[in-house]
């Protein structure tokens, strides 16, 4: 049986220079389909606690603590940061997500705190905190509603919106935007999977399998 694999790594980090263990994957797969959102089946699914490091000394969180960052000490130590931007996860690993998609944005790496942002999310699904879960997407679509040049043209990244909006219970929005503006880069089955979902007034995760005329490679 396939399964995810582990090493003890001492990091730097690359903020306040202070070295800590933390294990990185090292090796890992997916027996299933993902989910239309790409949340991987398992066993990687199950190893979420090991995509994101926190600096015991300064707070940062990030996949890679060695990276250097623009926005420094500084913004570690501002209200923002360290009040989550708002949200409330009531969860350390949902937090530490969080924290990295803060950093990631104020960085300018904006795909990457979407993704960060998503991570946090699919953490409060496991925790079955709807309203948390809910917070941590709209955080994510509200970064790609401001910077459409980024995350219009790519077909992954439509296909992503249009699943955490529908999630969110934003259905208007997924019938309205994703019926008439963005038809020609939305794949139609997905789109229309998408569209007819959210007509239905459907919240929960589907994964790309359970779509009718997709197929998954076995």
């Amino acid at each position: 049986m396939k399964k995810t694999t582990i090493k003890l790594h001492e990091v730097e980090c690359g903020v306040c220079g202070t070295h800590s263990d933390h294990y990185i994957i090292t090796d890992s797969s997916s027996d299933g389909a993902p989910d239309l959102d790409f949340r991987p089946s398992y066993p990687h699914r199950a190893s979420m606690k090991y995509w994101v490091m926190e600096c015991p000394e300064c707070g940062f969180c990030s996949d890679l603590l060695n990276k250097r960052i623009v926005c420094g000490r500084e913004y570690l130590e501002s209200e923002e940061y360290n009040n989550l931007g708002g949200l409330k996860p009531e969860n350390e690993l949902a937090a530490q997500f969080i924290k990295a998609a803060l950093v990631f944005r104020q960085e300018g790496q904006l795909t990457d705190a979407v993704k960060e942002y998503l991570y946090a999310a699919w953490v409060c699904d496991d925790d079955k905190n709807d309203e948390a879960a809910r917070s941590c997407r709209m955080a994510a679509i509200a970064i790609m509603d401001a910077n459409p040049e980024v995350f219009e043209s790519d077909d992954n990244t439509v296909v992503l919106k249009a699943d955490m909006l529908r999630r969110c219970g934003e259905f208007d929005r997924v019938t309205s935007e994703f019926n008439r503006r963005l038809k020609t880069l939305m794949p139609n089955i997905v789109r229309e999977f998408e569209i007819r979902t959210a007509r239905k007034l459907i919240r929960r995760a589907y994964r790309c399998d359970e779509i009718p005329g997709i197929a998954m490679k076995k």
